[in-house]
């Protein structure tokens, strides 16, 4: 019996490291995963904000080339008469 006590004390602590480490695994995987959820949805909405600032982009291109289109049609007619 004397002999099993130093035993069984080392097993009591061991245990209470493990459930120890299993929390704060636990709790870290959690937390990482929670970074990565968060990180592509920002990441999603940055490319979203991105793609409408390319699309706006190009759809001023495209009002000033009519313009400019529509001001060349205009100088030529002038040349003409």
């Amino acid at each position: 019996m004397v002999l099993g006590l130093p035993q069984t004390s080392h097993d009591a602590h061991i245990q209470r490291i493990d459930a120890l480490e299993d929390r704060l695994t636990a709790s870290e995987i959690r937390r990482a995963n929670e970074l990565a959820d968060g990180n592509s949805k920002w990441e999603a909405q940055r490319h979203r904000d991105r793609t409408a600032e390319i699309l706006a982009y190009l759809e001023r291109n495209v009002v000033d080339l009519d313009a400019m289109t529509v001001e060349a049609e205009g100088d030529a007619g002038q040349a003409d008469a």
